[in-house]
């Protein structure tokens, strides 16, 4: 890890939203792009002449900052009021979609490898843990993987899965509306594990008796939010 250098993972060239941007065309980038993070430029400008690069227009640099989806989220929860996005027309989340695809399934005794493996095979950000019995008892994001595998100077086989996980981690069943999806994780959570009492498939939630058929996250919500 040390070896490898910035240049080599990054995404060269990313999408650029100006200062003067709407929220729409920001969120249109973030959708079109499947993007978590967005740079945002004083003025798009003209590119540098020796590096192309738009956000040092002119050799001056003019990166402002950066929009990620909790930003965008944090900001469509207080936009739901009945003028702008009408609560009462919002869909439950059991009608949202096929959100079962979502859901991938780790055992808490497995090495955190095959849990990176998972993600990056399913292109998702989080996974839920289950003990020998097929209980859920935890999710993992990459998040975990980062904070406490990367940044410890460890890896990814020497660490279980259960050693990094959130253990009892916020549920949201899928009777509540996309909004309340929304309120719930505009408080800093990312991703949602949804219980159903219907379910007959996926992990057992001890605590609530039903099933989690699926994981919910911010990225979805503001997706959903965009096509309506």
């Amino acid at each position: 890890m040390q070896s490898t250098t910035c240049e080599q993972i990054m995404t060269p060239n990313p999408d650029v939203a100006s200062m003067d941007d709407s929220i729409d065309d920001a969120m249109k980038m973030l959708f079109h792009g499947n993007y978590r993070h967005l740079p945002v430029v004083e003025h798009k400008g003209e590119l540098c002449p020796t590096s192309g690069n738009p956000l040092y227009p002119q050799g001056k640099k003019k990166l402002k900052g950066i929009l990620s989806i909790n930003d965008m989220m944090n900001i469509l929860s207080k936009l739901i009021k009945p003028n702008l996005i009408e609560k009462a027309n919002m869909p439950s989340l059991r009608e949202f979609g096929r959100l079962s695809e979502k859901l991938f399934v780790v055992m808490e005794t497995d090495p955190v490898r095959r849990a990176v493996e998972l993600m990056a095979k399913k292109n998702v950000g989080s996974l839920v843990v289950v003990d020998g019995h097929a209980c859920m008892t935890g999710i993992v994001t990459e998040r975990d993987y980062l904070r406490k595998v990367i940044l410890q100077g460890k890896t990814s086989n020497q660490v279980m899965v259960k050693d990094i996980m959130t253990p009892d981690p916020l549920c949201a069943e899928t009777e509540i509306s996309v909004s309340e999806a929304l309120d719930m994780l505009s408080h800093g959570f990312r991703h949602l594990p949804l219980l159903d009492a219907s379910g007959k498939m996926g992990p057992y939630h001890v605590a609530s008796g039903k099933r989690c058929v699926g994981m919910l996250s911010s990225k979805d919500i503001v997706n959903y939010l965009y096509q309506q």
